[in-house]
């Protein structure tokens, strides 16, 4: 995954972070920050323990809109490795113009 990323990425969502280990990679590799979100919050802690991501949050993306926390940030990235799959309808409010 970290092959099909552009070259230079200075900030990087990751949705669906679990313990940290595409994170941790990313940031030795691209020299980027990176955000987490992760529905467990065992993850979160396990993650957390890595200390290498600026943030890290609790999501439930079936529950909840992108945390307050980091709305208004811009990331040059956003992943979700193994998360659509999961949600109930990932499409639902989609718009196609």
């Amino acid at each position: 995954m970290i092959k099909l990323m552009p070259e230079k990425v200075e900030k990087v969502l990751e949705v669906g972070c679990g313990i940290g280990r595409t994170g941790k990679a990313i940031i030795e590799k691209k020299k980027s920050k990176a955000v987490g979100l992760d529905i467990s919050p065992e993850a979160i802690e396990v993650a957390k323990e890595l200390g290498c991501y600026e943030k890290l949050l609790v999501c439930d993306l079936d529950k909840c809109e992108i945390p307050l926390e980091i709305e208004k940030e811009k990331f040059d990235c956003i992943l979700y490795p193994d998360v659509l799959e999961h949600l109930r309808d990932p499409w639902q409010d989609t718009k196609i113009s």
